[in-house]
């Protein structure tokens, strides 16, 4: 019932936040472009949506998840989202340079990347290996959930979905303060999608998208490094946004093109554009494909002990090796389609 209140409280909190903000001088301010090569709207909206769930996310976590600025991790994952959050907010309002962006990204992944090292952890690993593989793998969480917020829903279902899983994993696993974080976040998508699904009455933002994709990351790691999941876990439940992500950022770089310039060249852009399908239909098949990956991401989840060696992952890595083939096949079908309708259309 906890979680459940702690999911409620920072839904409500984060529709208030919104209607308040849509009323006044600051929505004008953070309208989005729709010059932008990747914009796939036509009038312009306020990009504010990521302010408020930040605020409802804060006052949630600091109501509920009690202690948690006694976990240095926590401490550092909760700060650097604060400062995330800001520059972002600069970035959605002024704009900021790609290098920039980078840099402080760069830093914050690194930061928590070191907060996160504690031998005392019942999960711990060969820091000086594994550091370099978290800190890239945070930088590409937060541009590719920063990639994917183009549609109507799709970062909020996104979020709904994964964090939810999350709560539920951790839940079970007695990690109650990753509970009542991702419970939080959860709830914030809630409220957010009250106001961007179907018809968007306001986006996320970069201060948005790129805090889900930071949060996304290091509470996966997190979660690992305190035994409340197996590593595999946080990838299987975000998988349809990464895969959809590093597969089009593969293909402009096989191509030789700049893949730091905007574009429209996702898959979910592409059915939009090219096969006419609605912002509601892209956003729901991919909510759908997430709530089948996340689904099975508990199942296996549920069926590993995290402390016992003697483990077979047999089981887990033949289905990780199945849903590797359902995802090269529903690109393969969607690669077809749009190829098909862009030759009709022509």
């Amino acid at each position: 019932m906890l979680f459940l209140e702690v999911f409620v409280s920072s839904a409500v909190i984060t529709s208030i936040a919104l209607l308040l903000l849509l009323r006044g001088s600051l929505a004008k301010g953070f309208a989005d472009n729709t010059d932008k090569l990747q914009s796939l709207h036509v009038e312009p909206i306020p990009r504010i949506g990521g302010i408020a769930m930040a605020f409802a996310m804060c006052l949630a976590i600091i109501l509920y998840a009690d202690g948690f600025t006694s976990d240095r991790a926590l401490a550092a994952i909760f700060s650097g989202g604060i400062l995330l959050v800001g520059v972002s907010a600069v970035d959605d309002f002024r704009g900021l340079s790609p290098a920039v962006r980078f840099i402080v990204h760069a830093v914050v992944a690194s930061a928590i990347v070191c907060a996160l090292h504690d031998p005392s952890r019942t999960q711990n690993w060969p820091f000086f290996v594994l550091m370099p593989i978290a800190a890239l793998s945070i930088i590409w969480s937060m541009n590719a959930y920063n990639f994917m917020d183009g549609a109507n829903g799709m970062a909020g279902f996104m979020a709904l979905i994964g964090f939810g899983a999350m709560a539920i994993a951790s839940t079970f696993s007695g990690a109650y303060q990753i509970a009542v974080i991702c419970a939080a976040v959860s709830g914030a998508a809630l409220g957010f999608l009250v106001l961007n699904y179907p018809t968007a009455r306001v986006f996320m933002g970069d201060s948005g998208s790129i805090l889900l994709g930071f949060l996304a990351a290091t509470l996966g790691w997190y979660g690992w490094v305190v035994g409340a999941w197996v590593l595999y876990f946080p990838l299987l439940v975000f998988s349809p946004f990464l895969v959809d992500a590093t597969v089009t950022l593969l293909r402009r770089t096989l191509r030789g093109e700049k893949i730091w310039l905007p574009h429209r060249q996702h898959v979910y852009q592409r059915l939009i554009i090219d096969c006419q399908w609605s912002h509601r239909r892209t956003a729901l098949v991919y909510a759908l494909i997430m709530l089948l990956a996340s689904f099975d991401a508990l199942r296996l989840q549920s069926g590993k002990s995290l402390t016992d060696p003697s483990n077979q992952w047999l089981p887990p890595l033949t289905a990780l090796l199945v849903w590797v083939l359902i995802y090269a096949g529903v690109l393969v079908i969607a690669e077809s389609h749009i190829r098909r309708q862009y030759r009709i259309k022509k």
